[in-house]
C-alpha cells in the first residue's frame, strides 16, 4: 500500500473527479460520507449515543456535515458544530450546509469563541471534520482553545481522515494543538505522520478506507513510502518445490551477542529461521555457545576466541548473508571484528542495535558496507 503526500491525494481527487464526470460534492457526499457511515454504523447499529459532529468551513467540513445528513437520516441523535473561524468557505461546504437543513430543523450550531462551546459528556461520541490534510500551520486562537478542550474529555473522538492539527507529510511541534484521537478513519491511504513516534500517537486505531480514487492515478504516483500489508506479504510467498532442501535457501550467519546479551543473539537467530533461511549459523562469544545450541538446537554456531565479546572474525563459510549488531557491543575489539566482517562481504548485509552505534563512532567503516544493505535504527540511532 503507498503512502502519498497530501499534494498527491488532492491531486488524485481531482483525476478521479474529471475522469468519472462527478463533481466533488458527488464525491464526498454521495459517496465518502456513505462509506464512512456504513463504519460507525457496523459498530453502533442505531445506538442511540450521542454523536457530536465538529465540522470545520473546508472540505474535511463538509465530509463531516454529509455524513451528519447521513447519521441523521438513519435516526442517530446528531448534533452538528461548525467552528466559525473565517468568512471563506469551501464550496464543498457550503452545499452540504445546505443540504443538511433538508433533512433537520436543528441546523448546525455555529461556534465562534470559547462560549460557545457546548458542554461535552463521557457518553458521547465526538466526530472531528474540522480540519483534513489541507492543513499546513498551527492551529490557533479560539480553535485551539477548542482542540484543548476537546481534548481534555473523556468521550471518544473519532476522527475523519485524519485529526485536526496534524500534518499529513511533513515535520511539526507536537506541542502545537492536535487532536487526540480514539480512532481514524483515513481515506484511501494511511498519512506518513501515522507512523512516526511522535505524531502516530495522534491517530489512535486507525482504518484505511478505500474511496475509490483514480486506479491510474494511484499506480503511477511516486509514493512517500511503502506499506507491506499482510495481503501483500502473501503475494510475494513463492512456495518451495517439494524437492528442494535447505541448501537451496541460503545461509544467514549472525554475529550477535555479548555477556549479558545472549538474548539478542537467540532473537536475531530465531528471526532468521522463522523468515526462512535454509541454514543459520551464529558467530557469538565463547560463553554463549551452550544457551544457543540449548535454545536453537537446529542452528549452528562459531565461537569467537573472546569469551565475553566477539573479538575476531574467523570462518570458512562462504556465500553467506550477514546479518550483525543485536548485543554486540562496541569495544575497540569488537569494534575491529565488525569492521573484518563487512570487508569480506560482497552480499548486502543487516545490521542493526550496536551494528550502527560503532558505524557511527567509525566514519570511515561507511564504505565497508555493500551496496543494496540494510540499515535497521530507531530514533536513537538514527540520531547518531
Amino acid at each position: 500500500m503507498k503512502i502519498l503526500s497530501a499534494q498527491q491525494l488532492a491531486e488524485a481527487d481531482q483525476s478521479t473527479i474529471d475522469k468519472n464526470q462527478i463533481s466533488s460534492n458527488d464525491l464526498m457526499g454521495g459517496h465518502i460520507a456513505k462509506l464512512i457511515f456504513d463504519k460507525i454504523h457496523q459498530r453502533l447499529q442505531g445506538s442511540p449515543v450521542p454523536i457530536k459532529i465538529f465540522c470545520g468551513i473546508g472540505k474535511n467540513g463538509g465530509d463531516g456535515l454529509a455524513l451528519a445528513r447521513q447519521m441523521i437520516q438513519h435516526g442517530y441523535h446528531v448534533t452538528t458544530y461548525v467552528t466559525n473561524c473565517s468568512k471563506k468557505r469551501a464550496p464543498e461546504f457550503l452545499y452540504h450546509y445546505d443540504k443538511i437543513k433538508e433533512v433537520t430543523k436543528d441546523w448546525p450550531i455555529l461556534l465562534s469563541c470559547k462560549e460557545d462551546f457546548p458542554d461535552l459528556h463521557p457518553q458521547d461520541i465526538i466526530i472531528d471534520a474540522i480540519f483534513g490534510t489541507g492543513i499546513n500551520r498551527p492551529i490557533d486562537g479560539w480553535m485551539a482553545d477548542l482542540v484543548h478542550y476537546l481534548n481534555k474529555t473523556p468521550a471518544f473522538k473519532l476522527a475523519i481522515d485524519m485529526p485536526s492539527g496534524l500534518y499529513a507529510n511533513t515535520p511539526q511541534d507536537i506541542a502545537t494543538p492536535i487532536i487526540q484521537a480514539q480512532h481514524t478513519f483515513s481515506f484511501e491511504t494511511p498519512k506518513l505522520s501515522f507512523f512516526l513516534s511522535q505524531t502516530g500517537k495522534f491517530t489512535g486505531t486507525f482504518e484505511v478506507v478505500q474511496i475509490g480514487l483514480d486506479p491510474e492515478y494511484m499506480m503511477k504516483a511516486a509514493p512517500l513510502a511503502q506499506i507491506i500489508t499482510p495481503d501483500a506479504a502473501k503475494s510475494m510467498y513463492k512456495p518451495r518445490d517439494k524437492f528442494s532442501h535447505k541448501g537451496d535457501y541460503g545461509h544467514v550467519l549472525t554475529m550477535a551477542g555479548s555477556k549479558g546479551k545472549v538474548g539478542a543473539a537467540v532473537l536475531s537467530n530465531s528471526a532468521a529461521l522463522n523468515m526462512g533461511a535454509g541454514k543459520v549459523t551464529a558467530y557469538i562469544p565463547a560463553h554463549a555457545n551452550v544457551i544457543l545450541q540449548s535454545s536453537l538446537p537446529e542452528i549452528m554456531t562459531i565461537s569467537s576466541l573472546g569469551e565475553d565479546f566477539i573479538t575476531d572474525f574467523e570462518h570458512d563459510i562462504k556465500d553467506i548473508t550477514l546479518c550483525v549488531g543485536p548485543g554486540l557491543g562496541t569495544g575497540d575489539d569488537v569494534s575491529s571484528a565488525f569492521a573484518k566482517a563487512l570487508s569480506q562481504q560482497s552480499l548486502p548485509v543487516v545490521i542493526d542495535a550496536d551494528g550502527l552505534n560503532i558505524l557511527s563512532d567509525n566514519s570511515d567503516y561507511w564504505k565497508l558496507i555493500p551496496k543494496n544493505s540494510i540499515l535497521t535504527p530507531h530514533d536513537g540511532e538514527l540520531e547518531n
